[in-house]
């Protein structure tokens, strides 16, 4: 007897994405349910340490890090850069965190560091800058296929010191602590404060009798993402020419053994 129609003999979709096949098995960043905050505001055993910066009051949260991993900046080397960046770009950012991403989180979303507008931190919740733990000696591969942005990212990286090796595939890019450090020090960090400086012209400087806060940060957080993404690289580029032709940087990484372990801070987490 001639078997009746069956749909599934001529759908391709079934066993494949589109259907649905392995959405449960994603690799993901783990989440609990009843966490309200971002992974990233997730802090492991932070070692608090206080300083003073024009007069303003800084606080540094750092996480031990991995064996594998490292702070490739110091505090004193973060303390001696936020120096030479102009005061009023950092209004309101008192928060500097030194954190270690999980394994996973450095696979899928693998970042020198972020700005994060209001971070829920405890007591020390507010606006914050984010510096992550990088591990030296390890390789990123990186497509060929790049856009104009992925190659004048490549070429920052290569200016910073970082082995880049073209292969018939992708790009590698291979981190050293010196080239993580210069990356993060004299480019993260800057263009993290642009994101704040962009804050600040749009939005706090322009309140008014007519014009609230909430409704200038809605039109500021409606800006395409490239849009505010061009204008912190801008920020970045601006400090790092008028920084490097005044000769404060690139300086030598600032290292006190003795002052980190007074403050409890290992040394070995910073790669020494």
């Amino acid at each position: 007897m001639k078997p009746g129609y069956d749909a599934r003999r001529r759908n391709r979709n079934i066993g494949t994405e589109k259907s649905g096949h392995g959405q449960d098995n994603r690799l993901t960043i783990p989440w609990r349910w009843e966490e309200s905050r971002i992974y990233y505001e997730v802090l492991t055993d932070p070692v608090v340490i206080k300083r003073k910066i024009g007069g303003r009051d800084i606080t540094f949260l750092v996480e031990p890090t991995r064996k594998d991993c490292c702070h490739c900046c110091t505090i004193d080397d973060l303390v001696k850069m936020l120096t030479s960046i102009p005061a009023e770009a950092q209004t309101h950012v008192d928060r500097y965190i030194l954190r270690q991403p999980t394994r996973k989180q450095s696979i899928l979303s693998p970042v020198w560091g972020r700005f994060v507008y209001w971070a829920d931190l405890g007591k020390y919740e507010g606006p914050a800058l984010i510096i992550e733990a990088q591990e030296p000696g390890m390789m990123t591969p990186r497509s060929r296929s790049l856009s104009l942005a992925d190659q004048e990212e490549l070429a920052r990286l290569r200016e910073d010191g970082h082995e880049v090796i073209e292969t018939k595939r992708a790009f590698e890019v291979t981190q050293s602590r010196d080239s993580s450090r210069a990356t993060q020090l004299y480019r993260t960090l800057p263009h993290e404060i642009g994101h704040n400086a962009h804050y600040i012209e749009d939005v706090e400087n322009r309140i008014s009798a007519t014009r609230s806060r909430d409704e200038l940060a809605r039109v500021y957080f409606a800006k395409p993402s490239a849009e505010r993404e061009a204008y912190a690289h801008r920020f970045a580029d601006n400090q790092r020419q008028r920084l490097t032709k005044s000769g404060v940087i690139p300086f030598d990484r600032t290292v006190n053994v003795a002052r980190m372990k007074s403050e409890g801070l290992d040394p070995s987490w910073f790669g020494e």
